[in-house]
């Protein structure tokens, strides 16, 4: 016999999945590593990564890259050896509606390219982590959008200071009688 296959509404083509499991595998992407997903939902690691590209695949085939205000820049690691992928969410709704193969400048740079001038000159603000590349890319290409470093990142790089500033006081402070 014949293989036969139709479009249902409740998947994306070629998907062994509903459209909605998808979309959950595609957000905690943003939020986690393929393989903390892998053992959560009991998907393949290569199943999420294929549900990932599928999600995007879609999110772009909606031209969601109109009207774009306010949006967020960070990196996942999609696969062993250092492999990223940049993904452009939209803070007005969360939707992921940009992903270039790589991290910093050069592959910021190809989303603005996509983008186009005019559109990009409609950005008021981009939420990114405090990666030079990422800085470098808005301050050529989008210099009039606030620029807006991740508070994960922030509290972080305070953390740090004030753990160097507690070591320094316990080597002058700590090591003496009084």
């Amino acid at each position: 016999g014949r293989v036969v296959t139709e479009a249902v509404a409740w998947a994306r083509p070629g998907a062994r999945f509903t459209r909605d499991f998808e979309d959950v595998v595609a957000w905690l992407a943003q939020q986690a590593a393929f393989s903390v997903i892998s053992r959560l939902l009991r998907v393949t690691w290569r199943g999420v990564a294929a549900i990932v590209a599928r999600v995007v695949k879609g999110e772009l085939a909606r031209q969601r890259l109109g009207g774009l205000e306010l949006i967020g820049v960070d990196e996942i690691s999609y696969r062993r050896g250092q492999r990223y992928l940049t993904l452009v969410a939209d803070h007005a709704d969360g939707a992921v509606v940009w992903a270039g193969k790589g991290r910093g400048a050069a592959t910021l740079g190809l989303f603005f390219d996509q983008l186009g001038e005019q559109e990009t000159a409609k950005l008021r603000a981009v939420s990114i982590d405090m990666s030079g590349g990422y800085q470098k890319a808005l301050r050529e290409r989008c210099p009039q959008a606030a620029v807006c470093f991740d508070p994960f990142h922030v509290v972080a790089l305070a953390n740090r200071a004030l753990d160097q500033l507690r070591r320094w006081l316990w080597n002058r402070l700590g090591k003496s009688a009084g």
